[in-house]
């Protein structure tokens, strides 16, 4: 990762370092991963994190999550949000066969953005004595500023340096974990005994972002199991209060050169690494016509 990954991820950075200004999100999720011994902060801290408050973090609890159905771009909004497609349809009228809306996601209702830039902005913020010094020579390296993480450029940087910090970290764990065995401490796992009723959740990190399981059960059988996936927090639509998801407040504003070729709104979405597919449906007002292209 040090001698392959991190350097082309740097090396893409140097080459595109006039997209930090592009794809800017307003807050980021972690649930926090690689617990510390001792009561410690774990290696990425769990918070919610604004970009306007840098260093400042909110606690994240699974319990404050919420998802809506029905997204504010709907019919009824269309006029209200401008949804015009060419001069025969002044307003376009969102066809229930054609999309399908997923899922919005918010903390608190927040909208937040997860992933490896999301880990590493909490862990920069908390000053993580490894990740700090890999961040800040980064930047220099690319001459950028902190607030240039948060771009789509940043993301791509992100995901670099986190693998780096995670390899270094590795090495640290594995030593510990030989100190254990030397101690013959091979406990690492204790009796369960399931209640009749209960309800809990689970939350992990993966390689894309957070993610959080809700089950319910009665009578020890299941009656209720949602999982809230990375893609649906950073994909999730516009929510009712007219809050933009972490991906449309990363296009808005985007500067696109040629409508037939939208390589700017491509590069943002392939930033966030979307695990569903992607089309995009541009509006060519000049033109007077809709594009379709497939992204993923």
């Amino acid at each position: 990762m040090l001698e392959t990954f991190l350097p082309d991820a740097l090396l893409l950075g140097e080459i595109y370092r006039d997209w930090d200004v592009t794809g800017q999100t307003d807050a980021f999720l972690c649930w926090g991963e690689f617990p510390a011994s001792d009561g410690d902060a774990p290696f990425y801290p769990c918070g919610v994190f604004t970009a306007q408050e840098a260093g400042r973090r909110q606690t994240a609890d699974p319990k404050l999550v919420s998802e809506e159905k029905e997204p504010a771009w709907t019919a009824r909004d269309a006029e209200h949000y401008r949804l015009r497609f060419g001069a025969e349809r002044s307003v376009y009228q969102w066809n229930n066969e054609d999309f399908h809306w997923i899922g919005i996601l918010r903390h608190a209702g927040r909208a937040c953005e997860v992933g490896p830039l999301a880990r590493l902005v909490g862990a920069y913020a908390q000053g993580n004595p490894l990740i700090r010094p890999l961040v800040d020579g980064a930047l220099k390296k690319l001459r950028l500023p902190l607030a240039g993480l948060n771009s789509t450029i940043g993301r791509v940087v992100a995901r670099g340096l986190e693998a780096a910090a995670c390899v270094q970290a590795a090495e640290t764990w594995l030593q510990e974990l030989d100190q254990c065995l030397e101690q013959e401490n091979t406990v690492s796992q204790g009796a369960w005994d399931m209640p009749e009723n209960g309800e809990g959740f689970g939350t992990a990190e993966l390689a894309r972002g957070a993610l959080v399981h809700h089950i319910r059960f009665e009578n020890r059988r299941i009656v209720l199991h949602e999982t809230f996936v990375p893609s649906l927090w950073n994909f999730s639509p516009r929510s009712s209060d007219g809050t933009p998801g972490p991906l449309e407040q990363a296009l808005q504003a985007t500067a696109v050169a040629d409508p037939a070729n939208p390589l700017e709104l491509i590069r943002v979405i392939h930033a966030f690494d979307p695990c569903n597919a992607c089309v995009l449906h541009i509006e060519d007002h000049d033109a007077g016509r809709v594009l379709r292209r497939d992204v993923k």
